[in-house]
């Protein structure tokens, strides 16, 4: 299964350029789901998804990556009030959660990693997998470790000044890829890259590919369908 979107799709920017114009906002992601098969689900890094936003993704022929919010992630918290929205969601989506994303922080190192594989515990008790992002280059010593867990890390592509992690995990079931964008974060386009891209993906023996374009205030729309046409 390949999943391709972009992280996100409530963007003003995009009126008059991927929506048209006179297409009111109620109506954005029904257009999107008409051109992209996958989105990443921003909104519940601020804030756990509540059952209203839930049931209004679960009508989209779409598969979907939530977002874990940041009260997890930056702040290391598993209060139950945090954790069941996200359990509810997986009811109410079923097979079209593909997985839950933890985004850490560049200040999250490997002297963590004990929380790291708590919170992957809790969600698989659920049936859910969760993929994390690590951004801190000190990982790169523990990947083999996370490997052997069955924990997916997120593959991701970024502006080089950043200097993030740049190796990740591939397990059986996931191989995630994220595109943060070219040259600044969330701009640019990797239109000259997606031919690479889509070999590398097929290369890829996992069971579910997700590969959602950050470039937000680029092209992400845009790339994100040409990629899903090279792969189809």
């Amino acid at each position: 299964m390949v999943i391709v979107g972009t992280s996100g799709y409530y963007y003003r920017e995009w009126r008059g350029r991927v929506y048209p114009k006179g297409l009111p906002p109620s109506r954005w992601l029904e257009f999107y789901s008409q051109h992209l098969n996958g989105l990443e689900v921003n909104s519940t890094f601020y804030r756990p998804p509540s059952e209203s936003s839930v049931k209004k993704l679960s009508k989209y022929p779409l598969y979907y990556s939530l977002k874990l919010c940041k009260e997890i992630t930056h702040r290391r918290s598993l209060k139950e009030e945090l954790l069941t929205p996200f359990f509810k969601a997986k009811e109410v989506l079923g097979e079209k959660l593909t997985t839950l994303l933890a985004q850490f922080p560049p200040s999250f190192k490997p002297n963590k990693a004990e929380f790291l594989i708590k919170l992957f515990e809790v969600f698989r008790e659920k049936g859910i997998t969760i993929t994390v992002e690590l951004r801190n280059p000190d990982w790169e010593g523990k990947l083999k470790e996370l490997k052997e867990s069955k924990i997916p890390v997120a593959c991701i592509s970024f502006p080089e000044k950043l200097k993030w992690l740049k190796k990740c995990v591939k397990t059986r079931e996931i191989t995630y890829l994220r595109l943060h964008g070219k040259g600044e974060l969330y701009r640019g386009s990797y239109r000259e890259e997606l031919p690479k891209i889509a070999e590398w993906i097929k290369k890829s023996p996992s069971e579910k590919k997700l590969i959602f374009f950050n470039n937000t205030l680029g092209e992400a729309f845009e790339d994100a369908r040409e990629l899903l046409k090279l792969l189809s």
